[in-house]
């Protein structure tokens, strides 16, 4: 779950709004064209959890996991929130490992 989270593979945190999805979302299409790697905030790979691969199909199959409003409540509960400053201050330390 934490390893294939969508909000992970799209370099949010789980209460972004839909503009910082499909910003990060195009981002990844536009790199995955050119057959480059983008580094996204919030993929924490310091935590030894897979290095993520993002190949065409899993950019759909991640579109399509953040589509439905009940997938979002599935993913949001194995993933960061941002809703205060703490958070905030707390999720930048972990971007920087």
């Amino acid at each position: 779950m934490f390893n294939n989270n969508p909000y992970r593979f799209l370099g949010v945190v789980s209460n972004a709004g839909a503009k910082a999805i499909q910003k990060n979302l195009s981002k990844i299409k536009a790199y995955s064209k050119i057959g480059k790697y983008i580094s996204l905030p919030y993929e924490l790979n310091f935590f030894n959890i897979i290095e993520l691969n993002r190949s065409d199909s899993l950019i759909i199959e991640s579109e399509n996991k953040i589509l439905l409003d009940i997938n979002k409540i599935k993913h949001s509960l194995f993933w960061f929130v941002n809703s205060s400053s703490i958070d905030q201050v707390a999720l930048e330390n972990l971007d920087k490992g």
